[in-house]
Formats: C-alpha cells, sequence, structure tokens
C-alpha cells in the first residue's frame, strides 16, 4: 500500500501547478497525495525555502479519503449514542402515558379500520 502525504499551505484555497501540468487544489489549506513525484517535487519546494508550505506527515488512507473520514465519525458517533443508550445510570426520566393527546388509546388493536369504497 502506497503512503499518503498531507501538505499544508498558509493560504486556505489555493492550486499549485506541477511540473507535469497537474494541478493540486488545497482544500482549506491542505493537499493529500500518494504519487511519489508530486510528494517529491512539494517536498523540494519546502526544502528550496517555498515558506507557502509545510509537511504535516504521512496519514493512512482512511484520514487521505474525507467521505470515509465523515464516515468512520458517524459510526464512532453512533456506537456512542447507543452506549449512552443502554447505560442503567443515565436516567431519562419517565413519561405519563395519559399525557397523550390521543385518550383512550392503548393498543392498535382499539382502532378502527378505515375502508375505502370505490
Amino acid at each position: 500500500m502506497s503512503q499518503y502525504v498531507k501538505f499544508k499551505t498558509q493560504v486556505s484555497s489555493s492550486k499549485y501547478i506541477f511540473r507535469n501540468g497537474k494541478i493540486g487544489n488545497f482544500v482549506q489549506g491542505i493537499y493529500v497525495t500518494n504519487l511519489p513525484k508530486e510528494i517529491e517535487e512539494l517536498r523540494e519546494e519546502i526544502a528550496a525555502g517555498n515558506t507557502y508550505f509545510s509537511e504535516i506527515g504521512e496519514v493512512s488512507a482512511v484520514e487521505a479519503d474525507p467521505v470515509s473520514r465523515l464516515k468512520e465519525d458517524a459510526i464512532k458517533e453512533f456506537i456512542e449514542r447507543q452506549k449512552s443508550a443502554v447505560n442503567p445510570s443515565n436516567d431519562m426520566g419517565t413519561t405519563a402515558q395519559s399525557s397523550s393527546p390521543v385518550v383512550g388509546l392503548a393498543t392498535s388493536g382499539n382502532v378502527t379500520a378505515v375502508t375505502v369504497k370505490k
């Protein structure tokens, strides 16, 4: 598996044109790539004294892909909510069932069926 390297720029959204003509879009100041030529070129820019760029370091494939990262965060949040929901010390209080706006409705068996005749 190839490495992903994350680079940062001081400008929040900018473009870098590589020697081969490809455009690298820094979105919110971040550019992630796993292409060795792009990594080498950006490292050369930093070594040459370009103060706008800096290397953050290597990241995993999940961290490199924003959609995967959001999905992973959503799953973590869901699991935390589930843990909270089944925690016996997390008292959610009680609700009086008589305060329901539908009075006298105990089960769905008490509801009369509605049929439409054509």
